[in-house]
């Protein structure tokens, strides 16, 4: 067993808590030499029903994507329970009281239990941690468990690796998530459109890039921006085909389609609604050359 703690189990148990100990074989030397180790996994599971339930304690961490239903966290006696859903789910860490699961609905998760020299190191770093973290849509878990459930050293190895780098993966993602303002979440998606001047971008694209439902998207664009998100485009395509119009001789029909208009002739009539004159009067005033 790789945990090194010595709590008091017997204690524990008379105190009323529910506990869940690090099996005492299955470590093989591979998992000792790497430092971690795959204790189990479940996938798509759905634990019997917990109406009144009792605070967990774990000697393993844990981490559990939620697939369907909802579920809550609680940490301790009288704290409130925190709410979760599809798309995420909970890390677990040893030697913490807690419980996570069914809110009054199915329940349906998968998780993974492991333990090991390296996943100290990844809780004493700040990237283990307690609680409830965004996992996302995609079932994340099932690779590693996949890998896990291959017997031989090279596999076991992979896991390993694959699980070390699931966890740093989901440290920097919610970090980032949890610092992004809807402000910068704007500045990012400018970006992203101004890279790829030729695409036309569907409202439902740039909401899903700045995860947020096409509503709310669309009311945070506007406050952010002024503007509506088709509008705000077609601003962006036509200050870029202006600069082309003064720095290059392509014609309109080139300009044109390198910003995806297939008809010249709507590109101009929509350059002039922007810019406030025609492409061919707006090379004449403005050309480099």
């Amino acid at each position: 067993m790789m945990n090194k703690t010595t709590p008091d189990i017997p204690q524990l148990r008379k105190t009323g808590y529910n506990v869940h100990q690090c099996p005492k074989f299955g470590c093989r030397n591979i998992h000792r030499t790497y430092g971690l180790w795959i204790i189990s996994s479940r996938r798509g599971q759905s634990p019997n029903p917990s109406w009144l339930p009792r605070l967990r304690y774990f000697e393993f961490y844990a981490i559990s994507q939620l697939i369907g239903g909802k579920a809550f966290y609680w940490e301790k006696d009288g704290a409130p329970r925190r709410s979760y859903e599809p798309d995420q789910g909970v890390t677990m860490i040893p030697d913490h009281l807690h419980y996570y699961g069914r809110d009054k609905t199915e329940f349906v998760e998968d998780t993974i239990r492991f333990a090991g020299p390296v996943a100290d190191q990844l809780f004493k770093s700040g990237i283990l941690k307690p609680g409830i973290l965004n996992i996302g849509h995609f079932r994340r878990l099932l690779p590693i468990m996949d890998l896990a459930d291959n017997p031989s050293d090279s596999s076991q190895l992979k896991a390993n690796m694959a699980l070390q780098n699931l966890l740093v993966d989901l440290y920097f993602e919610n970090q980032n998530l949890n610092q992004k303002n809807h402000s910068t979440q704007i500045s990012d998606l400018h970006k992203i459109i101004q890279s790829d001047p030729q695409k036309w971008w569907s409202l439902n694209e740039l909401a899903e890039i700045c995860r947020l439902s096409a509503n709310q998207f669309r009311n945070v664009f506007k406050r952010e921006t002024g503007m509506k998100p088709k509008a705000y485009i077609d601003k962006i395509k036509m200050t870029k085909a202006a600069e082309q119009l003064c720095i290059t001789t392509k014609n309109i029909s080139e300009i044109a389609m390198a910003f995806g208009y297939d008809d010249p002739y709507h590109f101009s009539r929509r350059f002039k609604e922007i810019m406030g004159a025609s492409p061919d009067i707006y090379r004449r005033n403005n050309a480099a050359f």
